[in-house]
């Protein structure tokens, strides 16, 4: 045999770079491994510690390894194995050769468990000696069946580099058996039929740790194609995002531009038949086209405003809602006092939401000029984490329930509050009290609103 310090320092240090592999990856393949390799440097230390009769001891108590050996070699066997089905992924690509692998398993655990009781009753080495090689032979020509498949009919390199590495273990196992019968020692009393074993162990060790390079070189390749896929994704999105904002903006201008001069239009000519005509029916009328006409032309310059890409944005939501919110308070009886901090936070607000907080802002106004009997309204915002929106009158107050309020509109502030993860507030305090608390980060993601 090889020195002890030289194979069981090799087998050691594989032991620590496996770890160390399962310790990055925590994959459940690398365990068998581990077990294998251990149950290898235990068979060979037992083989190592042993005198001439076979016993190692400690203290007065001595223990005769051929109780144990070979079940622990084939111990180590039947881990490797399971190691390859799992390394190999033969589960989920090669089902049926994965019933053949875990049937060989099951002899190799029974026949392990099996021997060291049946030593237990009988003590006839030479007689388990003999069951052992002919169990391993039998292993060893199912076991051919798998590189076989692998090197004729499968071109996977990582499989070819695995299955090569199990040959080696086997073909040293079956040529340090047959050494041991030629030369009459079954039970392999003389080291140097183990040397066969050993060489067959450090070329698996040696073809393993390629196969892990390359294993590592595939998982690091498919990491980079990831992330490039990734990548590209990204890009087509921003272009994607690009054309939607361009698209946006054209309908924008469209609006504005057609849709917007015929309403001015509309609302002139109202004007002017208004001042020519004496009928009180017609004027009537014509003050009911005018006003129409002005509704719709501020919900169209809404809709404008909500789809021009350039205003996502808090600082254009907070400019539109301080010139509507002074604009529709200054027909009325109704003195408007508005206050915004001098830095706005640089944040992006998605364009639906935009439209959803405008709205808010726009029924508490609607509600106030329709029921609130007010004479002043404060508006105030505030910036922490959240967007904060303080609007208060000085009017009659609520009435709870809510009678006076409209609960459709009520309960359109709660959803669009609720759909931008906020909340909204109505409070008595010498009038009205509306705080709607909108928290920053959920500005700048697109809401079901």
């Amino acid at each position: 045999m090889l020195s002890e310090e030289l194979f069981l320092g090799i087998a050691s240090f594989q032991f620590c770079f496996v770890l160390f592999q399962w310790y990055i990856f925590r994959r459940k393949e690398y365990i068998y491994y581990l077990l294998y390799i251990l149950t290898i440097i235990v068979y060979f230390l037992l083989l190592y510690l042993s005198d001439e009769n076979h016993y190692i001891y400690a203290g007065n108590n001595g223990l005769n390894i051929l109780y144990i050996e070979k079940s622990i070699f084939l111990l180590a066997y039947g881990f490797y194995m399971c190691f390859g089905q799992l390394f190999l992924n033969l589960p989920e690509s090669y089902p049926r050769l994965n019933r053949f692998v875990k049937l060989i398993e099951i002899i190799i655990f029974s026949y392990c468990i099996i021997n060291f009781f049946s030593l237990l009753i009988t003590s006839d080495f030479i007689v388990h000696a003999k069951i052992y090689a002919v169990v391993f032979t039998v292993i060893f020509i199912c076991s051919m069946c798998i590189p076989g498949y692998f090197l004729f009919y499968q071109k996977k390199i990582l499989g070819r580099v695995i299955v090569m590495a199990g040959i080696w273990i086997s073909v040293g196992t079956f040529v340090s058996i047959l050494a041991g019968w030629h030369n009459n020692d079954p039970l392999l009393v003389n080291p140097n039929h183990k040397l066969f074993l050993q060489l067959g162990v450090l070329m698996e060790l040696f073809i393993l740790n390629s196969g892990l390079v390359y294993k590592i070189k595939l998982i690091q390749d498919d990491v980079v194609a990831s992330q490039q896929l990734v990548i590209k994704e990204l890009e087509e999105n921003e272009k994607l995002n690009q054309r939607l904002n361009h698209i946006r903006e054209e309908i924008s201008m469209d609006l504005h531009d057609e849709m917007g001069g015929g309403l001015s239009t509309i609302r002139l000519l109202t004007e002017l038949m208004k001042r020519k005509t004496l009928n009180g029916n017609i004027d009537k009328q014509l003050n009911k086209i005018s006003e129409s006409s002005k509704e719709l032309a501020q919900k169209m310059n809404e809709i404008v405003w909500a789809l021009n890409a350039s205003n996502d944005n808090l600082e254009s939501l907070i400019a539109y809602t301080r010139e509507y919110t002074m604009n529709f308070l200054d027909n009325t009886n109704i003195n408007c006092f508005f206050k915004e901090p001098d830095n706005i936070p640089e944040k992006q607000v998605a364009g639906n939401n935009r439209r959803a907080i405008f709205l808010i802002v726009k029924e508490a106004l609607n509600n106030i000029v329709k029921h609130a009997q007010a004479s002043e309204v404060n508006v105030r915002i505030t910036f922490d984490e959240n967007l904060k929106m303080i609007m208060h009158d000085n009017g009659k107050g609520l009435k709870y329930p809510l009678e006076n309020f409209s609960h459709n509109g009520l309960n359109n502030m709660r959803r669009r509050t609720n759909a931008l993860h906020g909340s909204i507030q109505f409070l008595n305090q010498e009038g009205t009290t509306v705080i709607i608390s909108i928290p920053l980060e959920s500005l700048s993601h697109e809401s079901a609103i």
